[in-house]
């Protein structure tokens, strides 16, 4: 037992030896400064860290302070929230009131008008009523002007002395034969009474009153005003619907028809033979009633269809000869008169040429053809936006200056020969009026015929 302490005391001195070695070896006081340092850095630690938990909680403090002032922002904001959410409710609500009172009474308006079409929606029909409404007025034209008329209405001046004194018709010569030149005239004259008549009486508006005149004006009027266009189609759409509740526009709509046929029968029905006149006022009638029809889909048109009947200088593409022209000028083809400095329209340029003389003094005489010819059948056009741009529905239909002129050239040889028949035969009643036996009898039959042709 003594042993074993003896020897855990040895080694308890050696290990304090060796302890005291350590302690005093360099090593060893590096260790102890390493050490020291540490705690020093650690003692800094320890205050920063305080420092820092200082300002956290003050921070904390101040946090938790304008929290609590942003929560009462909060709450205020989400009361004016609310109540500006009621407000506008509210309001919402008064306006969704008077928006359904508005649509009341705009329904309520629009109800005392009719809805119109946009004329680019339609053009097609449209130009396709204008082209079989000329092709059934043609047709009738030539089914009985275009043939041998008898002897006695051939030669008939007063019926056609009586055709020829109306307003359509005075620059149409209608000479007294069956020659080709003379029923091209009496169709034309027959067209144009006929297209003047239903351009006053068909071609109109609405059909709420007999005599348009004053309205088409005050609708021409806005219709031009540049600034609100849109005021003249208002009108006409609440014109158009008055015609469905009023009870007796029915009855003007037939008298407008009517008017046509009657006016048309007292010009030119004595030149249509008695067998064919029943027939000829059938197809008349049928043919005003069609126009009437087509004309009531074209008043319901935003754009108004309106015709012209003079024809100007620059409006060669809106004409068309009636008959087919004689002269070599008229039967050039519109392309090749436009090729001098023109696009073949095949998207390739062409430089442009300087006109030479003679093209153009076929130009100007062009130009003046156009303006001395004489429109049968109007040309209907309508605009476009808010500048009016013309667009050409259906071309017109006119007689040239080179028609006319044969016309009036066989009308002159006419009166001519008339005039010297007429001397003739008083020259013969004078020497026949010294015989007594003879006087009763010539003197009859130069009076017949002096009365016959006085007409010429």
């Amino acid at each position: 037992m003594a042993s074993q302490d003896q020897a855990t005391l040895s080694n308890v001195a050696t290990f304090l030896d060796a302890g005291r070695e350590l302690f005093a070896s360099p090593k060893n006081q590096d260790v102890v400064a390493f050490v020291h340092d540490i705690i020093q850095k650690n003692q800094v630690l320890e205050t920063s860290l305080m420092t820092l938990s200082l300002k956290l909680a003050e921070e904390t403090s101040k946090f938790s302070h304008e929290r609590g002032e942003l929560d009462m922002k909060l709450q205020g904001a989400q009361e004016d929230l609310k109540k500006t959410k009621e407000k506008m409710n509210n309001q919402v609500s008064k306006l969704f009131q008077e928006l359904n009172t508005t649509r009341d009474k705009l329904q309520r308006l629009q109800a005392y008008s009719v809805e119109l079409t946009s004329v680019s929606k339609v053009t097609g029909d449209i130009k396709s009523r204008l082209k079989n409404m000329y092709s059934l007025a043609r047709s009738i034209a030539e089914e009985y002007f275009n043939v041998e008329l008898p002897k006695h209405l051939a030669d008939d001046g007063l019926v056609q002395g009586k055709l020829a004194d109306l307003k359509a018709v005075t620059q149409i010569p209608l000479p007294l034969s069956n020659s080709g030149e003379a029923k091209q005239m009496r169709q034309a004259a027959f067209l144009a009474v006929l297209a003047r008549e239903m351009g006053q009486n068909i071609f109109q508006p609405t059909y709420l009153f007999s005599d348009n005149k004053e309205l088409i004006e005050i609708l021409e009027d806005l219709a031009e005003d540049p600034s609100r266009p849109e005021r003249e189609a208002h009108l006409r759409s609440v014109l158009l619907a008055a015609t469905e509740w009023v009870p007796h526009t029915s009855a003007i709509e037939a008298r407008h028809m009517q008017a046509v046929v009657q006016t048309v029968l007292n010009y030119v029905l004595g030149l249509v033979p008695k067998e064919k006149q029943s027939t000829f006022k059938s197809k008349l009638e049928n043919l005003c009633k069609k126009a009437c029809e087509d004309w009531k889909v074209f008043q319901r048109l935003e754009g108004r269809v309106e015709l012209d009947f003079k024809p100007d200088e620059d409006e060669e593409d809106c004409w068309l000869p009636l008959f087919d022209p004689s002269s070599p000028l008229e039967k050039e083809p519109r392309q090749k008169r436009r090729q001098n400095g023109v696009a073949s329209g095949s998207g390739s340029e062409t430089k442009p040429t300087v006109l030479d003389k003679e093209t153009e003094i076929a130009a100007a005489s062009r130009a003046r053809d156009l303006v001395d010819a004489v429109a049968v059948w109007p040309a209907f056009y309508t605009y476009k936006g808010n500048d009016r741009t013309p667009l050409v529905l259906a071309q017109g239909y006119l007689l040239t200056p080179s028609q006319i002129a044969k016309a009036k050239m066989e009308s002159k040889a006419q009166s001519i020969s008339g005039h010297h028949r007429s001397q003739r035969t008083r020259q013969r009643a004078m020497s026949m009026s010294t015989s007594p036996s003879a006087g009763t009898t010539h003197e009859g039959t130069h009076e017949g015929e002096r009365q016959q042709n006085g007409s010429f």
